[in-house]
Formats: structure tokens, sequence, C-alpha cells
């Protein structure tokens, strides 16, 4: 059966965003009624994924394959065998002309079914790389607290053919090494830190629609076609406007000007909790970004959401963001009319007024 994405706002007590193709499922396994394969469900997932704290947004965009806000692919799998999704998992790749020995597999340490399903469809023992704990690719998942938990494999497309020892190089290039999937078996859950079976194991399947795409194409995920214009909307504005701006700035507006979008179109509006205070952070930093290069935004939003919101959405995001520019202005000129506060503590600063320590720092440049 294949599902429509849920709203990207959870309603999930362990969540602020759906972030994963399972997280709307994850009772399916906990369920005392037992699945057949006629329960089996496909989707295409909205998600938004942010990296550390609300403070560190910004973690997100260290790399040419993480965005804030993506689509994902999942399958819910019950009633089959480690080989069985494997060989799945295979035949999706020669549907999508992607060759399986492309691809080098982490599998959790001593874990014999994954290990006999990837050699079972012809995957040599040298690209199956056995690895402990979360360090270096997750084996482990727990889906919430008290919730249902997973161990499993993650595929990473290679764009080289050279033999490595350690999985830790793969580390070392994310162009070149792009981990692209993960396979995970569910068969336990957790109820005040106790851990027993569940009455319906079974499997997601799940992989980034920006990366498979950035896979198919050769490219990185800021160069697929979905995305691409974007960036050179934004390449464009700065060019014209005769600024020098930073690849980690523009990849930065990219990402929170997407997410921004897809959060309002949804009905989001900032405020100071929870899903809303996320939003507002992230309208916040981009405004930032243009404040401190002395440039307005007006002028870049409705280009920049032209070819993927109505027009009417196009107004309400614009609207919402000149409501928080507004307010993001306010608490700078509070400050910039009060010399005495810029001798108060940073931190504190930061945390009253929602200011970073770079705006403080330009406050302080530009009296």
């Amino acid at each position: 059966m294949f599902q429509d994405s849920y709203p990207i706002v959870s309603k999930d007590k362990d969540l602020l965003f759906v972030n994963a193709s399972i997280t709307p499922f994850r009772e399916l396994f906990r369920n005392s009624v037992k699945h057949d394969r006629n329960s089996n469900i496909s989707i295409i997932q909205k998600c938004i994924r942010l990296g550390g704290g609300a403070y560190s947004l910004s973690e997100i965009n260290t790399s040419n394959y993480c965005n804030t806000f993506f689509e994902m692919f999942g399958c819910i799998i019950f009633q089959s065998s480690h080989w069985d999704v494997i060989n799945l998992l295979f035949r999706m790749f020669e549907r999508l002309t992607i060759d399986k020995h492309s691809f080098i597999f982490t599998i959790p340490e001593n874990d014999i079914l994954f290990k006999n399903a990837l050699l079972a469809n012809g995957i040599k023992n040298n690209k199956i790389f056995e690895i402990s704990g979360n360090d270096i690719y997750w084996t482990k998942w727990k889906f919430g607290e008290d919730c249902v938990i997973g161990h499993g494999i993650t595929a990473i497309f290679t764009r080289s053919n050279k033999d490595f020892e350690k999985i830790e190089e793969t580390l070392l290039d994310d162009d070149e090494f792009i981990p692209l999937l993960n396979v995970i078996y569910i068969d336990k859950k957790e109820k005040g830190g106790k851990t027993s079976d569940i009455d319906n194991p079974g499997f997601d399947l799940a992989v980034g629609i920006e990366r498979l795409s950035s896979v198919l194409q050769g490219c990185n995920a800021f160069q697929i076609d979905t995305i691409k214009e974007k960036s050179q909307i934004v390449n464009n504005f700065f060019r014209d406007s005769n600024i020098n701006i930073s690849e980690d700035e523009v990849r930065i507006i990219i990402d929170y000007l997407r997410t921004i979008g897809v959060l309002v179109s949804e009905g989001l509006l900032p405020s100071k909790n929870k899903c809303g205070y996320i939003l507002r952070k992230l309208i916040r930093t981009v405004v930032e970004i243009f404040l401190v290069n002395k440039v307005e935004i007006d002028t870049l939003l409705e280009i920049f959401y032209r070819s993927t919101h109505s027009e009417e959405e196009i107004r309400e995001i614009i609207k919402i963001i000149n409501q928080e520019k507004k307010s993001f202005y306010k608490n700078i000129e509070r400050i910039r009319n009060n010399p005495k506060m810029l001798n108060k503590d940073t931190n504190m600063l930061r945390e009253s007024y929602g200011l970073s320590f770079r705006i403080i720092n330009f406050i302080k440049e530009n009296p």
C-alpha cells in the first residue's frame, strides 16, 4: 500500500518534526495484532532533521549531502526474511540502473543474518564491514522513548573503485562516499528501561530522495535538478549585488529558505516554543546573513519561491519572514541605542534577545 506523506510537524511526544519515513508507523511494530504482507507500506515522506541544539542548526550544512528539509522514500515490510529484503533492495537498484557492486555495506558486529543475506545476494566479503555502536555509521536505532528498537545496515555508494581496509576512510570525502540508505530490522521494544520482543518484527528500508538523486545525476545534493535552480537564484542575487559571500552561507540560505517555505505552507508560525521556535531561528539565521552582508532579502524571496509555491503561499511566506525581520531588527536597535547593554555578558544577550555572537559583534562594529 502506498501512503501519502504525513504532515511534517509531528504529533509524536518524542519529536518536533517527522524526521524519517518510519516515524508515522512506529506503533505498527508494537501492535498486538499480527501483520501479514498486506500490511506492507511504501511512502515518500517529507522530513526535517536539525543538527545539534537550537543554536547550532548550521551543523546540518557541514556536508553537501545534508538537507534540513528532505523527502524520504521508505518501505515498512512485515513477514519477510533478511534475504528477501536485501533482494528487494537490489531489485530496486537494478530498476534505477545503479550497480549494487558500487556499494559498500556496514553491518552490526557479528550480525550473521544481514551478512549472509548480502553474501547470498552477490556482495563480496571485502565490501562488508562489521562495526559496533554508532560512532562511524549507525548500527542501532531507538525510535523514541519507550518505543521500538532496531539494528541494521548502511549502504554507502562509492564513486571510486579503489580498495581500502578501514571503513573510517569513507569519512574523508563526502563526494566520493555517500551514505545512501539504511535497512533496519526492528524486533525489540523498550518500556521503562526494559527491553523485550515485539509481536510484529519487521524491516524499515529508507533512502533519502535528494541523496538518491545525487547518485543518479552524478552531483551533490545542492546541484540536483530540484534544488539547482534555487542555488543559481541565490548565487546570481549576490553576484548582481556585487557581494562576495561564502559557499557555506549560500548553502545555509538555500537550505533554510526551502525549509521555511515548507513549514509556513503547512501552517506553522514562528513562536517562542517548540516547532515555532525552530522556524523563528531558521528565519533569523537567514535574515542575519543578509543584515551582516548589508543587503535586503525581500527582492530575493519572490524569485526563490516562484517555482515551488503558489502565489498565496509566497505572500504568506514573505509576510511571516518580514514580520520576524522587523522583530529581529527591533531587538538589535534596542541594544544599539543602549550601549551599556553591549557590556553585558554575551551569553545573556544571546539568550534574552536571540542574537548570535556574530550579530552582537556586528552591532559593536556598526554602532
